[in-house]
């Protein structure tokens, strides 16, 4: 088992981008799985439903500190053992009928658990059971002392009904060795957040709650009827980005009358599962305090604007230099560390193209907000919900065509728009 440990943020979570693990790599990592997937062709068209919903927010946006957000929250972020060291976080391995899965296990629990369900990942790819300790808010669940487990489920591609028998196999196991539980929550993103709705429908004993972030709801799984009832007997907590805001909003509209009640929060950024740590911290707070006090408030919007990152970004007289901080391998992306802000400077607005170019090779690339601004296999870039720039190509791989390394320098150039001509 590995031993990981938490080394500490920095003074009134002003330090949140500088958390670390020691021993746990965040260079080149397979994938920030969920935030900026992409798909192989088979999933091109359900992917497009998932990206092209409309925009529809009812929610006015509130854009509040993260201190503010977090008032009423206090209960659920004590740190575990605050008064001493954090604990030593051992990870399991296993398979269940097919299914790889992971455990985080801290070395002082509280009683409490939380299951992640992820997202579509293409059928070529490995199956990978791996917690995702840097995107999420696991780490800090595990050093307050939950249990986090996930599954890669039996396969990849579209998979609903086999993955809900998953993730029951799961919790049977996890009951087994580590039970009985206080609180068992269901976290599950993108084709997860599916997963997870159907579970809270059909089995309400063996969960407390569910959070369902950029739920595509609107999957159908080929070969298989289960459907959604809208009828949830355990809170559903959806957090949408506002431009996917309509397949929660169609949820709820059909869960009136249900047992319980559903609730919708959101952020006000547009793309898919694109939110930060601080934003899904908060979402499982709300989940947490609703099972605890029977109490939450139904519409709300926890956006975080997270501030630029340290970085080296140079700009001289015909553009902007920076640097490769990360790669994601399983979907091809990139993400630098030019900033929104120095698109500003240079006078790139969304909708506009610019150059890009790294080593040799030079690509025309254009700057918007989400996925779905360009077409299958053109080259797209936003900044991110975690303050960087995602390099990308519509359900294509940015990697494969710049074959770039962490550190590479980027050099990023406008576009002279010519003057129209009456």
């Amino acid at each position: 088992m590995r031993a990981l440990r938490f080394i500490g943020c920095g003074e009134a979570w002003g330090g949140w981008e500088r958390c670390r693990v020691s021993g746990f790599n965040r260079k080149e990592r397979k994938g920030r799985e969920g935030r900026f997937c992409r798909g192989g062709a088979k999933s091109g068209k359900i992917m497009n439903r998932i990206k092209q919903r409309s925009m529809n927010p009812r929610i006015s946006p509130t854009h509040l500190p993260f201190d503010t957000l977090m008032a009423g929250c206090a209960l659920f972020l004590l740190p575990f053992g605050a008064l001493g060291a954090p604990p030593e976080i051992a990870l399991v391995n296993g398979v269940i009928d097919g299914a790889p899965y992971q455990i985080g296990i801290p070395s002082e629990r509280n009683g409490n658990l939380l299951i992640h369900a992820h997202g579509y990942r293409a059928e070529d790819v490995p199956l990978d059971s791996s917690l995702d300790l840097e995107d999420t808010a696991h780490l800090e669940l595990l050093t307050r002392g939950w249990i986090v487990a996930v599954s890669a489920y039996r396969r990849n591609g579209i998979i609903v009904h086999d993955a809900v028998e998953d993730l029951l196999s799961l919790r049977d196991l996890l009951e087994a060795e580590y039970g009985p539980f206080s609180i068992v929550i269901l976290e599950g993103q993108s084709m997860g957040g599916l997963v997870v709705s159907h579970l809270a429908e059909q089995a309400p004993d063996r969960f407390s709650g569910a959070l369902a972030i950029g739920a595509a709801l609107d999957i159908e799984e080929p070969g298989q009827t289960l459907s959604l009832t809208h009828r949830p007997e355990i809170p559903i907590l959806f957090l949408s980005n506002r431009s996917e805001i309509a397949a929660p909003q169609s949820y709820l509209e059909g869960a009136d009358g249900a047992p319980i009640s559903p609730a919708l929060w959101q952020v006000g950024r547009d793309g898919h599962v694109n939110v930060n740590k601080r934003e899904r911290l908060l979402a499982l707070a709300g989940l947490v305090g609703w099972i605890t006090t029977g109490a939450i408030e139904r519409n709300r919007d926890i956006t975080v604007l997270i501030e630029a990152k340290d970085s080296e970004v140079t700009f001289d007289p015909g553009g902007a230099n920076g640097r490769v901080i990360d790669i994601t391998h399983n979907f091809g992306n990139l993400f630098i560390d030019v900033n929104e802000s120095h698109f500003e400077r240079l006078g790139i607005d969304p909708g506009d193209d610019f150059r890009l170019t790294i080593g040799d090779t030079t690509v025309t690339i254009r700057y918007g907000t989400t996925f779905s601004d360009v077409a299958k296999g053109e080259w797209i870039s936003f900044p991110t919900a975690e303050g960087d720039t995602i390099v990308a190509i519509s359900f294509g791989s940015a990697f494969d065509h710049l074959k770039p390394k962490i550190g590479d320098s980027v050099r990023i150039e406008a576009i002279a728009v010519a003057p129209r001509k009456d």
